[in-house]
C-alpha cells in the first residue's frame, strides 16, 4: 500500500469560498480569513484569564489521561510548557465548549468574537469549542461524530493537518489503504474547512491556540439528537444537552 500527499487547496480570495469549495464539498484553507475574527485581536492571555477566570476545563494528557486544571493555570502552562513537567506528559485542551455556552455568561463572551468569518449560507446549528495545546500535542486520524462540517480558525501558532476523503480505510494511528493524503500548514490568521466525514490528523508544531466549529442544517441536528438519545457512548449526555441547546436556540427559547 502507498500514499501519496498533495498540498491542500489554499485561497486567499476569501469570496471563492462558498461557490468553489464550500457549495462544491471540497476542503481548503483560507489564508487570512481568522483575522476577520473578533478573537484574532481580542484574545489576549490577559483577556482569556479575565474573562475565564473561575474555570477548570477539561484537558488531555499525553499518555490519554483526562483531568482538569483551573484557565490561569492552563495559560501559564501554554506560555512556557518547558517550565513544567508531569509524568503523564503534555497537556492539550480540547473540545472546550463556548458555544453552546450552557447558560455560562464567560463563554458567551467569547463566542461572540468567534463566529465563522466566511459566507455560507444558513442558517446551521453549530457548536464552537476551543483548542490549545504546546508543541508536539496532536489528535490521531478521526472523522468528526454526526457527520458535521468542520472548520478550525487558527489564532496563534503553526498546525499541521493531514486530510484523507471519506471512503478512505484508516485508523487511528495511519492511513491503512492506497490513497492521497492532503496537507495542510497552518499559520496564525488561516482558516481550514472540512466538509462531511473527512479524514484528518493534526499536529502541533508550536504553542497554538485556535477555534473549532461544526455545524449542520437544524433538521440534521435533529437527526443527531434523535442519535444521541440511544446512544450508549459515555458522552451520551453531553451530546443530548448540547443539541438540545442549540436547537432551542434556533425556535428563540432556552430549555
Amino acid at each position: 500500500m502507498t500514499t501519496h500527499n498533495t498540498k491542500l487547496a489554499c485561497i486567499a480570495d476569501q469570496d471563492e469560498f462558498y461557490e468553489d469549495f464550500f457549495m462544491k464539498g471540497r476542503p481548503v484553507v483560507v489564508a487570512g480569513a481568522a483575522r476577520r475574527m473578533g478573537a484574532f485581536s481580542r484574545w489576549t492571555d490577559m483577556h482569556l484569564r479575565t474573562t475565564l477566570a473561575g474555570l477548570r476545563p477539561m484537558v488531555r494528557f499525553e499518555d490519554g489521561r483526562l483531568g482538569r486544571i483551573p484557565v490561569e493555570s492552563f495559560i501559564d502552562y501554554l506560555a512556557a510548557p518547558d517550565m513544567f513537567s508531569s509524568s503523564h506528559g503534555s497537556i492539550y485542551l480540547t473540545d472546550f465548549y463556548i458555544k453552546p455556552s450552557f447558560g455560562d455568561s464567560r463563554c458567551e463572551t467569547l463566542a461572540a468574537d468567534a463566529t465563522f468569518p466566511l459566507r455560507r449560507g444558513g442558517p446551521f446549528a453549530e457548536w464552537i469549542s476551543l483548542y490549545a495545546g504546546p508543541a508536539g500535542t496532536s489528535t490521531a486520524w478521526h472523522q468528526d461524530i454526526f457527520s458535521t462540517h468542520t472548520w478550525l480558525a487558527q489564532l496563534r501558532g503553526e498546525k499541521i493537518w493531514r486530510l484523507c476523503a471519506p471512503d478512505i480505510d484508516v485508523s487511528p494511528s495511519e492511513v491503512v489503504a492506497d490513497c492521497e493524503i492532503y496537507e495542510a500548514f497552518l499559520t496564525a490568521g488561516d482558516l481550514i474547512y472540512l466538509p462531511p466525514d473527512w479524514w484528518h490528523q493534526v499536529q502541533n508544531q508550536t504553542s497554538t491556540l485556535a477555534i473549532s466549529g461544526n455545524f449542520c442544517c437544524f433538521a440534521d441536528a435533529e437527526a443527531a439528537l434523535a442519535e444521541a438519545r440511544f446512544s450508549d457512548s459515555p458522552r451520551r449526555d453531553v451530546w443530548i444537552r448540547t443539541w438540545t441547546e442549540i436547537l432551542a436556540q434556533k425556535s428563540g427559547s432556552m430549555p
